[in-house]
């Protein structure tokens, strides 16, 4: 018998106004790539390469695929340090981010997780659309991504 690995992961987005208050609220199931599995795979095997800490945001609505090595559409200065990188507990990663008033502000619709601070480049370890969220100017977004190793 073979033993599997498998790869699953969420992502819960909280958009809040200029007071604090929760405008909107909701997870998403996140598609591990094929070039995030290989980072995974490396990361414990060989030579570690550069950590996954920033995330982006764009407005690309395909579904995320398993060859997706970008966004589908990654918006300018949407690039932000995560707070947390890969915090492990037990067989889970977390990431978290947050955009603070002034920072990506516009309507997004998909988001990923990346080990590079430049724009379109680095490699991709998750990828999720999702309806579109209007960030303000005022607004904060927060995303916190979790990977499940089972």
């Amino acid at each position: 018998m073979l033993d599997g690995i498998k790869i699953t992961g969420r992502a819960h987005l909280e958009l809040k106004d200029e007071h604090g208050n929760v405008k909107e609220s909701f997870d998403v199931t996140n598609l591990v790539s094929n070039a995030g599995r290989q980072w995974l795979w490396t990361s414990g095997c060989g030579t570690p390469p550069a950590q996954m800490g920033w995330m982006a945001l764009g407005t690309g609505s395909t579904a995320p695929a398993n060859t997706d090595v970008a966004l589908q559409s990654e918006g300018a200065s949407t690039r932000v340090a995560t707070s947390s990188n890969g915090t492990i507990s037990g067989t889970q990663s977390q990431w978290t981010c947050t955009w603070n008033a002034g920072i990506a502000t516009g309507s997004w619709t998909e988001a990923g997780i990346f080990n590079s601070a430049t724009t379109s480049a680095g490699t991709m370890l998750a990828h999720i659309t999702f309806g579109t969220i209007t960030k303000n100017s005022g607004d904060t977004l927060t995303i916190t991504w979790t990977i499940t190793l089972s």
